[in-house]
């Protein structure tokens, strides 16, 4: 392995800290996006979404 690549390898601890950090990222995306879907008036009930899913796994 070149010196290089060693540089770069990272720590078992702060490999687990950065896939949190991403993940806690994207939930934050999801969640903005929500609620500017909420603004926009294109959120849907449970009972709309499920009735949905329901007609497409007939």
């Amino acid at each position: 392995m070149s010196a290089h690549r060693i540089a770069r390898l990272k720590a078992p601890e702060e490999q687990g800290s950065a896939e949190a950090m991403r993940r806690s990222l994207a939930m934050m995306k999801l969640v903005a996006q929500g609620a500017r879907q909420l603004e926009k008036g294109k959120a849907i009930s449970h009972d709309e979404v499920f009735r949905r899913l329901r007609k497409r796994l007939r």
